[in-house]
């Protein structure tokens, strides 16, 4: 039987053939005759293999084109912006330390997505903490703290996920103090 790209591209990445599944996911990304769902999975999909690759900037790049289209709806552009801040903090090189500007940056993309639907309430309370983390890691707590503060005033989140991030937002006034 055969398989159409995007089954063959995942195939690949099951039997951890990336050297065969990438070229596959940019055919479908860049074939402008696709349905825009099929070119936009094609694009976070590339993106995680670029990702894994320790090619941020080209995952960025990937994602940014298919964000760009003007008929990507709403939904995946959320989801896509979504994957695109978690990419913007993902190393570029083993453990790297990011800038206070970078951070920011991320979290921009990230106030973005939070925007737009799309993203499950899972997905947003993750994404938050992962923010938090970042900050923390960066060496910036009151940026965490603020970042963590916001999330709680404007995010609908449940009740065992607003405790974790108090406890996330908490870590930055014991960071702050030492």
């Amino acid at each position: 039987a055969d398989l159409k790209p995007q089954e063959l591209a995942a195939e690949y990445e099951r039997n951890d053939r990336y050297d065969l599944a990438i070229p596959v996911w940019e055919q479908v990304f860049a074939d402008e005759s696709r349905p825009v769902a099929e070119r936009c999975e094609a694009a976070s999909r590339l993106a995680k293999l670029q990702t894994y690759f320790l090619r941020r900037d080209a995952a960025i790049g990937t994602l940014d084109a298919a964000i760009g289209w003007r008929e990507t709806p709403q939904a995946l552009r959320g989801r896509l912006l979504l994957q695109k801040s978690r990419t913007m903090l993902s190393d570029k090189v083993f453990e790297e330390e990011f800038t206070r500007a970078q951070l920011d940056a991320a979290a921009k993309v990230l106030s973005d997505a939070f925007a737009m639907s799309g993203a499950s309430q899972r997905e947003r309370f993750e994404s938050a903490v992962s923010m938090v983390d970042a900050y923390l890691a960066g060496g910036q707590p009151q940026a965490a703290i603020d970042y963590a503060e916001a999330r709680l005033k404007d995010t609908k989140l449940s009740g065992p996920d607003k405790t974790s991030l108090y406890i996330q937002e908490a870590s930055g006034y014991i960071a702050q103090s030492n």
